[in-house]
């Protein structure tokens, strides 16, 4: 048998009234956490950032530069990492020993050397051209 959708939008219309606006954001706030964890799992290949161990999306969403120093809440400043590693770090930083981390930091920095380098050569080459209107 057939729901009727206007009693199901009623249903979560009561529900929604039900329930208070501290809950109802701690809902959106889990909802965000959970698709950052998974994002982060998904790139770090369900891997510890700093150590390397599997991990889950029950698994910490930690900060890489903490809050306490300035690090933001932004996309680029979490990373999904284990409770072990997460609870060590506090405030401080960690030693990275994930070799992909270690990697994929190295490939960055040297991209980042080579721009330089073609910046020097041609100036021009650093500057992104802007679209005519």
């Amino acid at each position: 048998m057939a729901r009727n959708p206007a009693i199901s939008y009623l249903d979560l219309f009561v529900l929604y009234r039900s329930t208070t606006p501290k809950e109802r954001s701690t809902v959106r706030r889990n909802v965000e956490r959970d698709r950052m964890m998974r994002k982060k799992l998904r790139v770090q290949h369900r891997r510890c950032f700093f150590c390397s161990t599997s991990i889950s999306i029950r698994d910490h969403l930690d900060h890489l530069v903490p809050v306490y120093y300035g690090g933001q809440n932004r996309t680029s400043n979490l990373v999904a990492s284990c409770v072990d590693c997460n609870l060590l770090k506090g405030t401080s930083q960690l030693v990275i020993t994930n070799p992909d981390t270690i990697k994929f930091y190295e490939d960055l920095r040297r991209e980042h050397r080579r721009w330089i380098v073609d910046c020097r050569k041609n100036p021009q080459a650093g500057i992104r051209k802007s679209r005519a209107v």
